[in-house]
């Protein structure tokens, strides 16, 4: 009883502090382009049925976050005949408290997950640390697929984690494989995960062919989710596409030059503008174009293959670079700047632009008090985060292995493609979840800091942590209180 009541109110205080930023500020929603162009994409499938251009389909995104968007307008909106300006500013605030709902839900199910591993008083601090602080509370109000993934993304890890504790773990492998299979076509990074979960499986203690029976099954079941949108792709392309076409555009992005360990800087600009449009024209004949792009998605990515195969004979050094950089960039740092850009956003009412985040340009995105705050908080829970992974891999820990080799799955699927400003909120709800297992030592052993006194020390990080976060996003909120429009 006493976990549902701080769960529901975790809940209450997430969804109230996200929708009390979208009332009182003006959410960053497209980031000047940043975001992409998935927004239009989903008012378009609700509006003509078709993921692509009008009723012409199109392969080059992912359609979970389409599907999602499409979902949401046509339970909250008339659905126009046609797709109008009115109607996308219209349409865009539904999904993003929509988005709301979602990111409190991901609070809720951490907590919910970590309960039985840390007890009550470190899932209710992990969850208020993942759902409150102001990098988190600021994604409901991008019309981006984060907090989609995020919600995701944690009810796949459960489901996983409850599978493999199963006595009889083949069903619930099946559902849980068939989750993550919808997960896979929000985000493919984690179409490599049956082999990420064959190793868990193992590590259980299944052997031979009973483990290799359950990995099947899990892969069976992300199979029956996305088979039926890899049979759309071939009906569209003629090619084998399991989701989207894109795959050796990002990893030419990591073949043309060493990428800076810079989390906040938009990288694929400067290569977009300097680099791309010979290989573009090779492939269409023409300068770029979205259109052009998605109408002749085949022929660009295999332009785009062919450069990158010719780079990697002739400068290996470079990706290698570049996924090591990825990797670790990833790992340990995260984006500061959409906290300080929406503080900029609610003081000049300016609308943010995708150039602030170009290369040379760290004064438009200059760090606050608030987001360095929240970088200081990374990097404490980035500590614990580590310890608690060593420390459980030690110790043999069973808990780690689904959030670890998720993680772990989807880290390198970037390293080895793409690592860029976009990407680092994947890391949030795992880091919270490392963390957790960090403090939980700290309480246990009491050896890291001050022998005798592990609950003091335990206490006191916690409090630090939850004030550094709840600090930061109480600065947030001031600023876009104080700017809002009368």
């Amino acid at each position: 009883m006493k976990a549902r009541v701080f769960g529901g109110l975790l809940a209450l205080l997430v969804l109230g502090a996200s929708t009390y930023l979208m009332r009182v500020g003006r959410p960053l929603e497209y980031v000047g382009g940043l975001t992409d162009e998935w927004f239009p994409i989903g008012c378009n499938l609700a509006v003509h049925q078709t993921m692509g251009l009008g009723k012409e389909p199109i392969v080059l995104r992912p359609p979970g976050y389409p599907a999602f968007i499409a979902i949401v307008l046509s339970v909250t909106t008339r659905v126009p005949a046609a797709i109008g300006l009115e109607y996308l500013q219209e349409a865009a605030r539904p999904v993003l408290l929509v988005q709301a709902v979602l990111l409190a839900a991901t609070a809720v199910l951490i907590f919910a997950w970590l309960t039985p591993r840390v007890g009550v008083r470190g899932a209710l601090v992990a969850a208020a640390l993942y759902g409150l602080n102001p990098y988190s509370l600021l994604l409901p109000g991008l019309l981006h697929y984060d907090v989609l993934h995020h919600f995701i993304t944690v009810a796949g890890c459960i489901a996983l984690d409850r599978s493999l504790s199963a006595s009889r773990p083949f069903i619930p492998l099946a559902g849980a494989g068939a989750l993550w299979g919808v997960a896979t076509l929000v985000r493919s990074v984690t179409l490599p995960l049956p082999v990420f979960v064959l190793g868990m499986i193992v590590a259980r203690g299944y052997r031979g062919r009973r483990a290799l029976a359950a990995a099947v099954t899990f892969a069976a079941g992300m199979a029956v989710t996305v088979a039926p949108w890899t049979a759309r792709n071939y009906r569209v392309t003629g090619r084998l596409i399991p989701v989207n076409l894109q795959g050796w555009a990002a990893i030419w992005g990591s073949t043309v030059a060493p990428l800076r360990l810079d989390p906040n800087e938009f990288q694929w600009a400067g290569l977009a503008e300097t680099q791309m449009q010979p290989i573009f024209r090779r492939a269409t004949g023409a300068d770029y174009a979205y259109s052009a792009y998605v109408r002749n998605n085949v022929a660009v990515e295999e332009a785009f293959k062919q450069a990158a195969l010719e780079n990697l004979a002739a400068r290996p050094g470079i990706y290698a670079w570049n996924v090591v950089r990825g990797f670790v960039s990833l790992s340990f740092q995260i984006n500061t700047s959409l906290v300080s850009v929406y503080q900029r956003v609610q003081r000049t009412r300016e609308a943010p632009s995708q150039s602030w985040f170009w290369a040379g340009q760290g004064a438009e995105r200059r760090e606050t008090l608030a987001s360095s705050a929240f970088g200081v908080l990374v990097g404490a829970l980035t500590i614990l985060a580590v310890a608690g992974l060593a420390l459980g891999i030690a110790r043999g820990d069973h808990f780690l292995l689904v959030p670890g080799l998720v993680c772990a799955c989807m880290v390198l699927a970037h390293a080895v493609t793409f690592v860029d400003v976009m990407y680092y909120y994947l890391k949030v709800p795992f880091l919270v979840v490392f963390a957790a297992v960090g403090l939980e030592a700290v309480r246990e052993r009491g050896t890291w800091l001050i022998r005798g006194r592990h609950i003091a020390v335990a206490g006191l990080l916690e409090a630090s942590l939850v004030a550094l976060a709840v600090g930061s996003a109480a600065a947030v909120v001031f600023t876009a209180a104080r700017n809002a429009s009368p």
